[in-house]
């Protein structure tokens, strides 16, 4: 760090948020910081994956950037739920310097600040060669936890499970909650995924006891697929 420091906190204060740094594209908040003299600091009791970013924990890669998030580091622009999927120049200007000779960039608006977060809780049953797969659902807002069950009423949301042929592997078939030919179906409301053994062997060429799921949640008021869960079950 150029500037500022980075101070220690506690487990009950990063709960609530306190310490929060964005690593990469993980959002995550730490305890303990020890300045290392040397313009950096090591940080550690950390809780990972905060603000349904728990996707990104594997994906970090070395010398990637670290924002303190803060008032003074991050900006919430408004924007029209028409401006999703649409690009845009912005320029940041430092202390000191001028608009004009701010380098501007061009993002794209994803609009992940209201997605649906991943469902968690994944597992699957088979019986006479059909799965059934259930999750627990999670609110974006509202969404403390107790007995592992989110406080929120769910929704409103609807999903779309994807079946790959291996782990991080490519789209076989996306399934919805209106039914195929064979009776596969999502249940929003029961968070359940019907997948007949013939749409098995229509995807796979045959029936399967190892299947890689991915489940989106879909927020029904229009901003489309939130944040996925990718499960690969084994059945009994």
């Amino acid at each position: 760090m150029s500037r500022g420091t980075l101070p220690s906190t506690t487990e009950a204060l990063a709960l609530d948020g306190a310490g929060l740094l964005l690593v990469g594209n993980e959002l995550l908040c730490y305890v303990t910081s020890v300045d290392n003299g040397n313009d950096s600091f090591t940080v550690s009791t950390l809780l990972r994956g905060r603000g349904g970013t728990e996707g990104e924990i594997a994906n970090h890669v070395a010398s990637e950037r670290v924002v303190v998030v803060s008032e003074n580091t991050f900006v919430r622009k408004t924007m029209d739920l028409s401006d999703q999927g649409d690009a845009f120049f912005y320029k940041g200007v430092t202390r000191g310097g001028t608009l004009n000779d701010a380098l501007r960039k061009l993002k794209t608006v994803l609009g992940k600040s209201q997605w649906t977060w991943a469902p968690v809780h994944v597992k699957g049953s088979i019986t006479s060669n059909d799965w059934t797969i259930n999750w627990q659902w999670r609110n974006r807002i509202n969404g403390r936890w107790r007995d592992l069950q989110s406080l929120a009423a769910p929704g409103p949301f609807d999903y779309e499970v994807d079946v790959l042929d291996a782990p991080g592997g490519a789209v076989l078939a996306t399934y919805t909650t209106t039914p195929s030919a064979n009776g596969s179906v999502v249940t929003a409301a029961s968070h359940q995924f019907f997948y007949d053994d013939a749409d098995q062997s229509i995807d796979f060429g045959g029936v399967q006891t190892t299947v890689t799921f991915k489940i989106y949640p879909i927020s029904l008021g229009g901003v489309g697929r939130g944040f996925p869960t990718e499960k690969t079950l084994v059945g009994g």
